[in-house]
């Protein structure tokens, strides 16, 4: 499985939307795992020279731990870095490894509108929630799992429209 390439070339005002997304979800990311990693390092930091945690920072690690998971899964899927076992699919001929790219990319589709709507519900639902320390909304936290699920949806489709474009043609 390739990158997920934008609809086409030229500047098209759908493309300029979607690279704009782009960055958005990708500094949400890495700004996500900065700070993870700052706050876990103040941790250690403080556990190694004053023998204290704060449960404050141990909580505010986990909700950047699950935006980065959540956040990264779409990303990875567009830049084809995902993880998958493909020691089978490669055995295929290359029709039916198309085919079945396409059966798993419409079965993740699938999945990620399910689970889209699900983490959608999910953070409407735990408005009034709050995390046990810091008081943090889980709706802040929850709303990752609506970020990641939209757009790995949207790279997927995204992918399907260039291959159907291109006779099934993978790009990169």
């Amino acid at each position: 499985m390739g990158n997920v390439p934008y609809c086409e070339k030229g500047g098209l005002f759908l493309d300029k939307i979607l690279k704009k997304l782009d960055i958005c979800i990708e500094v949400i990311g890495c700004v996500a795992f900065a700070l993870m990693i700052v706050f876990t390092m103040g941790n250690v930091l403080s556990d190694w020279t004053i023998g204290k945690r704060f449960a404050q920072l141990d909580e505010i690690v986990q909700s950047f731990f699950v935006w980065v998971t959540y956040v990264g899964m779409g990303v990875l899927y567009k830049n084809g870095e995902q993880m998958h076992v493909d020691f089978l699919v490669n055995l295929l001929p290359e029709k039916l490894r198309k085919v079945n790219d396409v059966f798993v990319d419409l079965f993740t589709l699938g999945i990620s509108c399910i689970m889209f709507y699900q983490s959608w519900l999910l953070a409407a639902k735990s408005m009034n929630k709050t995390t046990a320390v810091m008081r943090i909304p889980y709706t802040l936290i929850d709303f990752a799992l609506v970020i990641g699920f939209f757009t790995l949806a949207l790279y997927i489709v995204m992918r399907l429209i260039w291959m159907v474009r291109n006779g099934g043609k993978e790009n990169g």
